[in-house]
């Protein structure tokens, strides 16, 4: 529904601007929504939630979802030192390499 009303709108005349920014938004509020959903079916998940994956180095997205969930009352955990992609996962993958004995 989201890509149709986005497809009729730019072929109304809308700005791809303004269509872009809609778009971020509707994915961060239906993102927030199910993390919200899932955690009132689990009460012993902690109130927090960690933004990570390669979708997250889109900055807009990871800001709109982290002011949505802060505002849902839940901490924010983002990455700071690592990247939130395929360069997080070889870290991982180092440090448990290194701590393993063959």
């Amino acid at each position: 529904m989201l890509v149709r009303d986005i497809l009729i709108r730019r072929l109304a005349g809308e700005d791809p601007d303004r269509l872009a920014l809609y778009f971020h938004e509707a994915l961060a509020e239906s993102a927030v929504r199910l993390i919200i959903l899932c955690a009132a079916e689990d009460p012993s998940l902690p109130g927090t939630a960690a933004l990570s994956g390669g979708c997250f180095q889109n900055t807009l997205l990871t800001e709109l979802m982290a002011e949505k969930l802060e505002r849902a009352g839940y901490s924010v955990l983002r990455h700071h030192l690592v990247p939130p992609n395929d360069g997080g996962i070889a870290l991982g993958q180092a440090l448990y390499g290194s701590c393993r004995r063959l």
